[in-house]
């Protein structure tokens, strides 16, 4: 299951959760490192629906341009491993992607950065 429930491309999370006869989500990616704290707090705290998260590699997670690879300094390793160490069970595993339009010249850097963090963090 596949879902957005934060950021700029979210959708309610109970609408589209217990109102829809859907028990529980995985947000992928809509939180970074930068935000997955306003994330918990606002969205999975306050919802009915049972809610899970990959944590996108961005500090940011899944931007309104939809470019949130195209900055390197933004993919922040210890910070993804730092943010999933305060949410075990609510994050299960780390987020990247890999569209030109996302990642500029990176290339794969950011599924690389992804990569390194995930064990870090215990998480896939």
């Amino acid at each position: 299951l596949h879902t957005h429930v934060t950021g700029p491309i979210g959708l309610p999370a109970d609408d589209i959760g217990v109102y829809s006869g859907v028990t529980t989500l995985l947000d992928c990616g809509g939180a970074g490192a930068g935000n997955f704290d306003a994330f918990r707090r606002d969205v999975i705290e306050k919802s009915k629906t049972e809610i899970y998260a990959l944590l996108h590699i961005a500090r940011q997670g899944i931007t309104g341009d939809l470019k949130e690879a195209v900055n390197l300094s933004d993919l922040d390793v210890d910070a993804a491993v730092a943010a999933a160490k305060t949410a075990p069970g609510i994050i299960k595993g780390m987020k990247v992607r890999i569209e030109p339009s996302i990642v500029g010249d990176n290339s794969l850097i950011p599924a690389i950065k992804a990569k390194k963090a995930a064990p870090r963090s215990g998480l896939p």
